[in-house]
């Protein structure tokens, strides 16, 4: 496969009330080989809960993984390496995402910053709906550098109780 592109594929592991059934394994690395169309899984873990939504660095070598659980007060953020000559991936940490169901996150341009959207629902938790991390060297996650709680509702009261940052 000399001209396997990788996918990082984030998959439910853990059972939700909007997605029953969950049977993933988690996070996983495959090449794709767009000439032939042939997949090849290089690596998986079932180590990180539901990670529903991933940003990948431009070398593909680092990972940052929302775990989006029901019933969990609050999300988290995981950060794996992958490294392509063993084809293995390597917990690197976690952080809290300051909010209930951590639904988005982005890579800024200049990849100095994580920026996370959690989804939220009712009050009473951490409630942040953006929280902002930064990277140490070697791909860690940052404590949270900043965060911020929105207030309004959507135009369906029914599902929009309060703002949805993304």
């Amino acid at each position: 496969m000399q001209s396997a592109f990788l996918v990082f594929v984030g998959s439910l592991n853990r059972e939700a009330p909007y997605f029953q059934g969950a049977r993933g394994v988690g996070l996983g690395v495959y090449a794709f080989d767009e000439a032939t169309l042939a997949i090849q899984k290089l690596a998986e873990t079932n180590e990180v809960d539901n990670p529903t939504f991933l940003s990948v660095t431009p070398d593909g070598t680092l990972i940052y993984a929302n775990s989006e659980v029901f019933a969990w007060r609050e999300g988290t953020v995981t950060a794996y390496r992958f490294d392509r000559a063993t084809n293995s991936l390597a917990y690197i940490n976690k952080q809290p995402s300051l909010g209930s169901i951590t639904a988005h996150n982005t890579i800024t341009h200049d990849g100095s910053k994580l920026l996370v959207a959690n989804y939220g629902m009712g009050s009473g938790g951490p409630d942040k709906a953006v929280a902002v991390f930064g990277f140490a060297a070697d791909g860690d996650l940052t404590a949270p550098l900043a965060s911020v709680a929105h207030s309004g509702t959507g135009p369906n009261a029914e599902r929009q109780e309060r703002s949805h940052a993304h």
